[in-house]
């Protein structure tokens, strides 16, 4: 694989996002299909990163951090932007202006942390998958909290 092929499929992954979370969706449950390709991806271009690089132990903590504290935390503050509301006993969702403003604050963190790291972007679609299961998953927590009174 190229060495831009990660990065233009990662561009073509976040318009995809961006252009979802503005759309109006029903909130029903976890949609992990999106998620599911993207970590099958992501694991394949990271596994082809690991072949050519070692991964240092500044390498190491850099992925950690942004798949675990980057990804999970930013997803939870963007779940919390998401307008959500009830029409004829149905509950939507659609993501703000906010909502893609932290979007890409998110990812230019990512691609920080990431060239701290030296690892390039060979993490971004995991970090694109656990991020998205993450706010999808608060999006439906907070729906069923709220309009399940």
């Amino acid at each position: 694989m190229g060495s831009f092929t990660p990065v233009i499929i990662g561009i073509l992954a976040l318009l995809y996002i961006l252009y979802r979370q503005l759309q109006i969706r029903q909130v029903n449950k976890l949609e992990l299909k999106l998620p599911v390709i993207l970590l099958l991806f992501g694991g394949i271009i990271f596994k082809n990163f690991l072949n050519d690089h070692t991964l240092t132990a500044t390498s190491f903590a850099t992925v950690i951090f942004s798949l675990t504290i980057l990804a999970v935390g930013m997803a939870s503050i963007r779940a919390y932007t998401v307008r959500l509301w009830v029409e004829k006993n149905t509950i939507y969702r659609k993501g703000t202006w906010l909502t893609i403003t932290l979007w890409i604050i998110t990812m230019a963190l990512h691609f920080a942390v990431d060239e701290i790291g030296n690892i390039g972007q060979s993490t971004l679609l995991i970090y694109y998958a656990i991020t998205l299961s993450v706010q999808q998953w608060v999006v439906v927590s907070r729906a069923n909290r709220i309009f399940s009174k």
